[in-house]
């Protein structure tokens, strides 16, 4: 819809930067350069690959390598494979998606997607972030298309606390000793002036170093002491394909 309403129509001109979040999706570089390098080809191919890409998602975000899943939909969309390996080889287009990532970070972003306009009348930026719905876009678009400063965004309302983090979440849960009543794994005491809420990753390797070098520290001090109340939430990555699961059997043991 955007696409019609406003590149088609040559309101809008829109660049694509690359932005793989490494950090949460370990291979998603490799998707951007194969894209690149189909790119290589025709910009048209480009854009192909990239609406495929995003299409068949589910397909290979979670391969351990999914080098051979993308070289088959490039392949599937025509593009010319010996060209395309050989880019792939060339190794160059990594230092293209590397250079983008850095220049995104420089502008302060830290999510996808992240969408910066800007108007070829003035050097004047703006920046909207996360999946918008239309309205959203129009009411940044629509004033710069017409030589206008777009309304100031509303500030959002303080979030409010959720129910696991308030008095009343925190409170032991009589039924389940050693729990709360937010369902949430406790030690310390719950009348103690500060509470630390861990969110921890059983297959995360830095939570295991915390788990087992800082936390034994950090209870002799200050949780067995009566200082802190120590609260433990789950929060397995989707980078770490058994993280859920360890948690399930960690609260059904």
């Amino acid at each position: 819809m955007l696409l019609d309403q406003y590149v088609r129509t040559g309101k809008v001109k829109l660049v694509f930067r690359d932005f793989p979040l490494v950090s949460l999706h370990p291979t998603a570089p490799k998707g951007h350069v194969a894209a690149l390098c189909v790119g290589e080809q025709s910009a048209a191919k480009y854009w192909v690959m990239h609406d495929a890409l995003f299409q068949r998602q589910q397909e290979w975000n979670r391969l351990p390598d999914p080098s051979e899943f993308l070289t088959g939909v490039a392949n599937e969309l025509g593009a010319d494979m010996a060209a395309l390996e050989a880019c792939i080889a060339k190794g160059d287009k990594q230092a293209i998606v590397d250079r983008s990532v850095q220049e995104g970070q420089a502008l302060g972003y830290n999510g996808t997607p992240s969408f910066r306009f800007a108007s070829t009348k003035d050097e004047a930026t703006y920046n909207l972030v996360g999946a918008q719905p239309v309205a959203r876009f129009a009411r940044l678009a629509d004033p710069l298309i017409a030589g206008e400063k777009p309304p100031e965004e509303p500030k959002p309302k303080p979030p409010e606390l959720p129910q696991w983090a308030k008095p009343e979440g925190l409170a032991p849960d009589p039924a389940r000793p050693g729990y709360n009543i937010a369902g949430d794994a406790y030690k310390g005491d719950t009348e103690a002036d500060l509470v630390v809420v861990e969110f921890s990753d059983f297959q995360c390797p830095s939570c295991r170093r915390h788990a087992l070098e800082n936390q034994p520290l950090i209870d002799a001090e200050l949780v067995k002491t009566g200082k802190v109340l120590w609260v433990n939430k789950h929060f397995p990555l989707r980078i770490h394909p058994y993280a859920a699961l360890a948690a399930v059997a960690a609260e059904c043991r």
